[in-house]
């Protein structure tokens, strides 16, 4: 399999026979933890390329014995076609795909704006915010997990997921090591400090890590045992990669912190745009939003100056004027 190559030039993994079959456990696992039991129906929206999402869902879906819907990426209205027809229980994609499915529901005749079998989404990939969260499982109706792995642990889910006490992700202990370390230093810091997470695979055959560094910014929240049950170590929500993080005029942020700002901002759809321009060795930053006609764009700087530190420029677009993704959506655009 492969990266998606998002950020630079896409990382391939080979598999063992064994691997695969790990690869099924810790997303069964997730799975389960979600509240999918055997029979449940399963739509399965990452690609079945080379990008590791799609085959690695389809793995620990057969593991689950839950029934799948290989729908792989795109065609929207096809998608919620096939969640109806196959009283779909849960799915998995992209956070930021999912705006587009609820975008088509909206514009459906009375009677067709809803999934009434629906009742998990899992979401990989991508940050999203708490406020993100709320909007999906408000709309949709759903319960909505965080589910955490890379292609250099093994793909998708191979290192946790959040329960439904949504009080940390669950790290597979008895597949990963993990530690938080000081991005500068290569320290380990104290549990509840955020740093740079940092994985070694204890059963992995064909391409094991041994302190892997992800660029992936967590802390460790607790190594007590969490309300449903499970014991296993918990991280925080991954918020952010340390290179991601941007700095405009002498403030550093991150593109998640953005969403959340705006989140908070009545009116605000989902679809958003930082984009940065080097004038001279100064960066001036513009962030464009879609949001309801009321919604005006002092207001919106206002509200980011207050959240971020620095007056950004940026205009208010309305909802479903700037570009969509039927992958990982790219909120970051470079000039």
């Amino acid at each position: 399999h492969m990266s998606s190559g998002s950020t630079g030039t896409p990382v391939v993994m080979a598999y063992t026979h064994s691997d695969l079959l790990q690869w099924a456990e810790c997303m069964a696992r997730c799975f389960s933890m979600a509240g999918l039991e055997a029979g449940d129906a399963l739509q399965i929206m990452p690609t079945f390329g080379l990008f590791n999402g799609g085959f690695g869902c389809y793995h620990g879906a057969r593991k689950a014995r839950l029934f799948t819907v290989p729908a792989s990426s795109g065609n929207t209205e096809r998608q919620i076609r096939l969640m109806r027809d196959f009283r779909v229980k849960g799915f998995v994609s992209v956070v930021s795909y999912v705006p587009r499915i609820i975008e088509k529901l909206d514009e459906s005749p009375e009677g067709e704006r809803d999934l009434p079998y629906l009742k998990v989404g899992i979401f990989g990939s991508e940050t999203f915010s708490n406020e993100t969260r709320k909007r999906i499982e408000g709309r949709l109706g759903i319960e909505c997990f965080d589910i955490y792995g890379m292609t250099e642990t093994g793909g998708i889910g191979t290192t946790g997921q959040d329960c439904k006490a949504h009080a940390g992700i669950h790290v597979w202990e008895d597949q990963y090591i993990t530690e938080i370390i000081n991005p500068e230093t290569g320290e380990v810091v104290p549990d509840g400090e955020y740093g740079e997470i940092v994985f070694t695979s204890l059963n992995r055959e064909a391409m094991p890590v041994i302190r892997y560094r992800t660029r992936d910014i967590t802390r460790i929240v607790s190594r007590e045992k969490c309300a449903c049950g499970r014991t296993s170590l918990r991280i925080d929500r991954i918020t952010g990669r340390t290179d991601d993080m941007l700095i405009v005029k002498g403030v550093n942020f991150y593109p998640r912190q953005v969403e959340q700002a705006l989140k908070e901002i009545p009116g605000v759809a989902d679809e958003f745009q930082i984009i940065l321009e080097e004038n001279n060795g100064i960066t001036d930053v513009t962030i464009n939003v879609e949001a309801a006609s009321s919604v005006t764009g002092h207001q919106v700087a206002k509200h980011l100056r207050e959240r971020l530190g620095f007056l950004p420029k940026g205009d208010v677009f309305p909802i479903g004027s700037l570009p969509r993704s039927e992958g990982k959506a790219k909120r970051v655009i470079r000039r």
